[in-house]
Formats: C-alpha cells, sequence, structure tokens
C-alpha cells in the first residue's frame, strides 16, 4: 500500500532517508527532517543547502553535502535527538573541500565520497575516512585517474569492503575497491576499474556478492550523449572477478534508484520519468519481475522498517524454517547445524544477524564442514533475527537467536 504522509514544500528533490531507533530521518534539498515511525508525523526540521546521502550512527546523523554555488564545508555532523547542528568539516581548515555526495559508518568509521560533481568539468574522485571517535583524523584516498565523480557508495560488510560506482566526466564509468583495513594489515590501497560505459546518475547497488547497475545507453561502448539506443539493461558486475559478467534485459529505461533488502533477498528499485510518474519494481537475483506498484513522481530513496512484519518469534520459525538448516540458541554462540547432503549450494553459507528493527549486525561466509556444525561468535547480543543464504542467494534459513 503507498500512501503520501507528507509533502515538503520549498524541495526540488529528494535525495536520502534511514531509520534508527523508531524514527525516520530524510534528506530532501536544503531539509533534513526526523519523522515518528508509529505516527509518520514531523518531529523536528534542520535547515542547510545541499543536503546529500546520510548516515545515522550513535547520537549523531552525518550528512554529506554539495549543491550549485555551495558550501563552506561539505561534511555535517548533527545531533539525531533535536537535528542542531554539532559540528562541520569546513572547507578552510580540513582536507576536505569538495561537494560530497553519499556518506556510510561502518565499523565506527565515517566513509564518505567526494566528486565535486557541481563544478562542471572539474570533477574529483575521493574516498573520506573518519573515526567516530576522534573527528580530526581525516584521511582521503584518491581513487585515481579513472576514479572521477563517484556517485554512489555501497559496502559489502561480509568482505568488509567499500565499493564506489564513478561517472568519471559522464561519457565513461568506473568502480573502485576499498579494503576497510584491519590492525594487523598493511595501509589499504584503493583499486579502480573503467567499465568504459555510460551509466550516468542512474541507479547502482550492491547485492548477491555483485554489482548491479543500469546503462544510459545499449552500447555498452558508447562514449558521448548522441543518438544511441536508450538501455532497457542492468549489468552485473563481479568484484571478485573484476569485470561485467552479464547484460539482462529488464525492458525498462528510466530505472533511477536501487536498493537491496536483505531480509526478503530482493532489489528494490524506483522508476520515473520525472514529469509524470514513477513506480517501485522489486526483482529477484536474476533479476525477474516479481512485485510492482505505483508511486510518486521521481520516485527516489527508499528505506525499509520491519515492525510490523517480525514481531513475532513463533511464526517467524514456524514459517522460514526448512529441513537443511537447524538453530540451536539461545547460546554464547550461534550454531547451526545441517541436516542431509552437503550439496554444491550448501557448500558456503551467507549468515546475517539483524535487530529485530532490521538493522544489519553481522555478515559472514561460513563453509561447510565434515562435521555439519557451524559455530561462530557474534559481535553482537540480545534477540537477532538470523537470515542464512546459499550461494545463488536464496534464503535456506530464517529464525530468532537469543544470543547472550
Amino acid at each position: 500500500q503507498y500512501v503520501v504522509f507528507d509533502t515538503i514544500e520549498g524541495a526540488r528533490f529528494g535525495v536520502d532517508m534511514e531509520i534508527d531507533s523508531g524514527y525516520l530521518y530524510v534528506t530532501a534539498d536544503s531539509f533534513l527532517l526526523k519523522y515518528d515511525l508509529q505516527t509518520l508525523k514531523p518531529v523536528d526540521t534542520a535547515i542547510a543547502r545541499g543536503l546529500r546521502g546520510l548516515a545515522v550512527n550513535g547520537n549523531y546523523i552525518y550528512v554529506a553535502r554539495g549543491d550549485l554555488a555551495c558550501c563552506n564545508s561539505y561534511i555535517q555532523v548533527y545531533d539525531k535527538r533535536d537535528l542542531s547542528l554539532v559540528a562541520e568539516f569546513d572547507t578552510a581548515t580540513t582536507p576536505i573541500k569538495w561537494h560530497c555526495e553519499d556518506i556510510v559508518v561502518v565499523n565506527d568509521t565515517i566513509y564518505a565520497i567526494a566528486n565535486n560533481a557541481f563544478v562542471w568539468g572539474q570533477y574529483v574522485g575521493y574516498l573520506i575516512r573518519i573515526p567516530v571517535s576522534d573527528w580530526t583524523q581525516i584521511d582521503t584516498f584518491n581513487l585515481g585517474p579513472d576514479g572521477y565523480n563517484p556517485d554512489n557508495i555501497m559496502v559489502d560488510t561480509a568482505s568488509g569492503t567499500i565499493y564506489t560506482v564513478n561517472n568519471m566526466n559522464f561519457t565513461s564509468t568506473s568502480i573502485s575497491t576499498y579494503r576497510i583495513q584491519q590492525p594487523d594489515q598493511s595501509p589499504t590501497k584503493v583499486t579502480t576499474i573503467n567499465l568504459n560505459l555510460v551509466s550516468g546518475c542512474f541507479g547502482s547497488e550492491f547485492a548477491w556478492d555483485k554489482i548491479y547497475l543500469k546503462p544510459i545507453f545499449s552500447d555498452t561502448g558508447a562514449a558521448g550523449w548522441g543518438d544511441e539506443t536508450p538501455s532497457t539493461e542492468v549489468l552485473r558486475y563481479s568484484p571478485q572477478l573484476t569485470t561485467l559478467i552479464d547484460t539482462i534485459n529488464v525492458n525498462r529505461i528510466h530505472l533511477y534508484q536501487f536498493r537491496y533488502e536483505p531480509l526478503e533477498g530482493k532489489l528494490w528499485v524506483t522508476e520515473t520519468d520525472f514529469v509524470n510518474w514513477g513506480l517501485v519494481l522489486v526483482f529477484d537475483s536474476l533479476l525477474n519481475l516479481v512485485d510492482a506498484f505505483p508511486a510518486g513522481i521521481g520516485a527516489g530513496a527508499i528505506a525499509f522498517e520491519y515492525r510490523e512484519v517480525y514481531d513475532t518469534v513463533t511464526a517467524l520459525n514456524d514459517a522460514y524454517t526448512t529441513p537443511n538448516l537447524v538453530l540451536l540458541s539461545p547460546a554464547d554462540k550461534l550454531r547451526l547445524v545441517l541436516n542431509g547432503n552437503i550439496t554444491d549450494y550448501l557448500s558456503k553459507l551467507q549468515v546475517s544477524a539483524y535487530t529485530l528493527a532490521g538493522k544489519l549486525v553481522s555478515s559472514e561466509w561460513w563453509h561447510t564442514s565434515e562435521s555439519r556444525l557451524y559455530e561462530k561468535t557474534l559481535p553482537v547480543s540480545g534477540t537477532l533475527l538470523i537470515v542464512v543464504r546459499d550461494l545463488y542467494g536464496n534464503t535456506v534459513y530464517r529464525g530468532i537467536a537469543v544470543i547472550r
């Protein structure tokens, strides 16, 4: 059911949204807004020009900024409780001197991408790293000569990797890879692969160990904005193989934003002509269309809340337990026992743990063994929703675990 619960007057567009602790936080042009999820009523509003991507961590909201004739700072920090401005990384005293597009928080570290996209023809490509414990320690990583104009930042929590999709000069596209540095590793380097295709500002997303992205033109070798045929395809890129692995025709031209929904294991995509109509499309891993519904014109950001669906432990276990896996809990560790034959698709399993609010707290690949017993200590405790997927992204188990 699609319902409009607010219209933000004076906002030219919406950009990003995130759910945290019973509230929805939204960036829309010059507005940062906070909504109560129970009532869908606005709680607070802050005004600052050029608000782009946002990330919530602890008591803070980290916001990337970029717009024409903007700004004296391209990353700001707000108190999520009342949306008051706490700090900003100004261009005079910090190394963050370019328009920023997107921002995430991983393992208590802030990662943002700077592209200078609002200064036509003067693009840059940087990944910015800031620990949440010390905002003065700012590292910038150059994405290289093919890494200009990063448009989207994606995180693979299972492998500890950050990916960016870069629009370069809008005549080609590249993907950069950054390995999150561990204490015993040497300094991390960024690698960038030029795909030699035009994707523009269309969507991209990391899902099922691949990056899904939408080119503008059907000829993936096209360079420029001429009379090329608009693409109806979605491409899949393998970070492991560092190459495009296939092209899937979805018979859609105007795909805009991609968002992976991890509990059901579906890719949600918005489609719009920005003038007359908007749709939300739901695909499986092979991009078969499994659901769709109309939405507002210019449908963009998507956030998922699980309160109403996942509030019954018994229903979850009854509905999703399969003969292949048995979850043993409560326990100090998470234990999965495999029943039956170890087939190829069960030779490696992705085990993800979520809070009941839907926040991902752990995701790892577990290999099978002759004992058929999987046992891991999770980095968190409490009542968790456990989702297990096979090599093809199919959900083979879903249930509640109580970890002490």
